[in-house]
Order: structure tokens, then C-alpha cells, then sequence
């Protein structure tokens, strides 16, 4: 054998070392890719198997009059709402996650946790006919038209749906809203108190009772602590005033006031006297009164208000109460 040959066969044998090292090195890569790929592959069917029970355990539950209906996260798992459906008699769907303006805004709800349905309405108008998103919502929960819905959608694919019961006619059941603690305001001009908001449907009328404890404080009283607020298209005619009650020890009571306002935004009548300014939660007064409203063709809103004392703050009690009455 030549050297030249003794050289040929070396190289032979490393290159030959250097080929079977590559594809060595080649299996591994591919063992490795093979590897992870089952790994990503498994980890994507584990969280779509997760996903499948998330869904399964999301329950939404509605309750509450239809004017003041609330959804509830009934389920074991936080559920979050992307989209409200409105279905109406004739087949027509909305959704307000695409056919609103502005579009639907998504809602968390942890478990156990509830909302106003209205609330999550959005404002603005609906396509295709352009009407007012909640005009069309209050359609449908007023119950008078059979075959209409509200479902809410959640980011797993469950919708909720709420079907009202058609209204009978005549007078309904009332639906009662209360403050949800003491509330309290310093604000120069008349703001909503919470909780003591209603909510009608289309052409239909009511009659609303309130009944609030409040006190005032601050250097001087306010003497027209309290009024109405509407939207537009809404009437009404509110008579009623406060209810003087001196605590024991003074031996003194007043009848109630009464005055009447049709004027939204006006004094609903004197919430003191110069014998007695109600001017600490321990010597409260009671505000009473009766609305008859009307709301329009498109619904509306009727809400009681009030406004601080002069440098002063003024206050209502927690479940202070407003109640209404659908009549036929």
C-alpha cells in the first residue's frame, strides 16, 4: 500500500466519523423537535380541556322585577360577558358587541357576584333602524310582546338567555329600590341618589312612593334639599313633603308638608323649619311623597336627587326606599 493510499483511507475514516456524527446530532434534534412538538401538543390539549370545563361551570342566573332585572354569576368561576343579545318576535338579532355604537363593553363577574342587566346596555343607538340601544332592550323586557329575548354572551361561547313572561295586563307587581347605605352628598346642584333610580318601559305608567330618612349638616340648612330628575320624554306630577317628627323629650310633631311639582329639577318643598333644621343623623326627618309618571315612546328614567347644605353636606339613610307600581 502506497502512502498516498494509507493517507485516503484516514480521511475516509474521518470523514465517514464526521457523517455519522451529523446524523447522530441530526436524530437528537429531530428527537428533540418531536419531543417538544408532543409537549405543546399536550399543553394545548390541556388547556382546551380546561376551557371545556370553564364553560361547562359558568352559569348566569336573572332575577328581580323586569324593569329592575339583575343578572347574577351563579357559577363556581369568574365569567366574563362580551356581548349582549337582543332577539325580537320576528326573528330580528341584535348584537351589541358589534351593532351598537359604542359597542358593547365587556363585564367581569367573579362568582357570585350581580349586576343590572340595563346597566350593561350600551348607550347610543342600534343598528340596522338606529333606535336607542335602550329603548329597544326596554321592548323587550316589559314582557308585553311574546317571543322577545335578552341574552348575555361570556368570552367561553355560553349565552344566557332571559325570556320575559308576557304582562297580563293591569296592575303589576311593584318593584322596590332602596338606598344601599347611607349616601351623602356636598354638591351645590341637585345629583341622583343612589339607588333611588327606576327605569319604565315604553308608553307605560306608574306610580312611584318614596320614603327617606336624611339629615343635614354644615352652618346653615339646605330648604330645598330634594327634587326629581327625568329623561327626556317622561312626565310626571309629584306631590309630598317632609314628615316633622321632634324626638321624645320635645313633645312636638308636625303634620307633613305637601307640596306638588310637575317641573324636574324644582324644590320638592321645605326639608326644615325654624323650630327644627333635622341637622344630625340622631334628630333625622322623613321625606314622603307620591309620583304619577308617564314615560314615552322611548321609556325613560325617573330618579329622586338631592343637594348639600350651604358649605354643609346632606345625607339619606341606607334603605331609604322608593317604590313602583306599573298601572294598566
Amino acid at each position: 500500500m502506497t502512502p498516498f493510499a494509507g493517507r485516503r483511507v484516514a480521511i475516509a475514516s474521518v470523514v465517514g466519523m464526521l457523517f455519522m456524527a451529523l446524523i447522530f446530532l441530526l436524530a437528537i434534534g429531530a428527537q428533540v423537535y418531536i419531543s417538544n412538538a408532543q409537549g405543546a401538543s399536550s399543553a394545548a390539549q390541556a388547556q382546551a380541556q380546561q376551557r371545556v370545563i370553564l364553560k361547562g361551570q359558568e352559569l348566569f342566573s336573572y332575577g328581580g322585577s323586569p324593569t329592575g332585572l339583575e343578572v347574577t354569576n351563579s357559577g363556581p368561576v369568574t365569567a366574563t360577558a362580551v356581548a349582549m343579545l337582543m332577539k325580537f318576535e320576528n326573528g330580528t338579532v341584535y348584537d351589541l358587541n358589534g351593532t351598537s355604537s359604542p359597542a358593547f363593553q365587556a363585564a367581569v363577574l367573579p362568582s357570585g357576584d350581580e349586576t343590572t342587566v340595563q346597566g350593561l346596555v350600551p348607550g347610543g343607538s342600534c343598528t340596522p333602524d338606529k333606535t336607542s340601544c335602550l329603548a329597544e332592550y326596554l321592548a323587550i323586557v316589559d314582557g308585553r310582546v311574546p317571543g322577545r329575548a335578552v341574552g348575555i354572551v361570556t368570552s367561553l361561547g355560553n349565552t344566557f338567555w332571559y325570556v320575559p313572561s308576557t304582562s297580563p295586563g293591569g296592575e303589576q307587581d311593584p318593584s322596590i329600590m332602596w338606598t344601599p347605605s347611607v349616601e351623602s352628598t356636598s354638591a351645590n346642584s341637585y345629583t341622583a341618589i343612589p339607588g333611588l333610580s327606576f327605569s319604565g318601559g315604553a308608553n307605560t305608567f306608574y306610580q312611584i312612593q318614596v320614603e327617606i330618612g336624611y339629615w343635614q349638616s354644615g352652618p346653615s340648612p339646605n330648604q330645598d334639599m330634594f327634587a326629581v330628575g327625568v329623561s327626556n320624554g317622561t312626565s310626571f306630577m309629584f306631590c309630598g313633603g317632609t314628615d316633622w317628627s321632634i324626638p321624645t323629650g320635645y313633645n312636638v310633631d308636625f303634620p307633613p308638608a305637601n307640596t306638588c311639582t310637575s317641573a324636574p329639577g324644582d324644590s320638592l318643598g321645605p326639608t326644615w323649619t325654624s323650630e327644627y333644621y333635622c341637622n344630625t343623623q340622631s334628630t333625622a326627618c322623613e321625606f314622603v311623597g307620591t309620583a304619577d309618571v308617564h314615560f314615552g315612546p322611548a321609556g325613560g328614567t325617573f330618579r329622586m336627587e338631592f343637594e348639600g347644605a350651604n358649605s354643609g353636606t346632606a345625607s339619606v339613610f341606607a334603605d331609604s326606599v322608593m317604590i313602583a307600581t306599573e298601572l294598566g
